[in-house]
């Protein structure tokens, strides 16, 4: 069993949202033992300083698009799309959509969520 861990980071001076490396994370051997490799992607540049890092949550929306943290995402048919943000959830250790402060969903559903956005680049879709 494998599971890539993916990062993107925002990059406010440049106004840039940017892919970093890969690592994977995979179960060997009897015991499981766990083992960590490196993607090596040769146009990787260092991480500006004040970028913000979003991880990769390990599902697809029902387009086969990545889910991110920070994404925005339509939630339902299209006449009915509540939109909402993907979020960390600390307490619960856990990616969720946020829809606001105290309003949260659980688990993260991606069946028939489509990711429209990001919280950076399209924070319009929120208001």
């Amino acid at each position: 069993m494998t599971r890539a861990i993916k990062f993107r980071a925002w990059v406010p001076g440049v106004k840039q949202m940017r892919r970093l490396g890969e690592w994977t994370f995979e179960f060997v051997g009897e015991d499981g033992a766990l083992q960590m490799m490196s993607e090596q992607d040769s146009s990787i540049r260092p991480i500006p300083p004040g970028s913000l890092l979003m991880q990769f949550t390990g599902l697809k929306d029902k387009n086969g698009r990545e889910i991110y943290e920070g994404d925005i995402v339509a939630i339902g048919k299209k006449e009915e799309n509540d939109y909402c943000q993907v979020v960390w959830h600390d307490k619960g250790a856990s990616f969720r959509y946020a829809f606001d402060e105290n309003n949260w969903e659980s688990p993260l559903n991606y069946e028939e969520v489509e990711v429209i956005g990001n919280i950076y680049e399209n924070p319009s879709f929120l208001q």
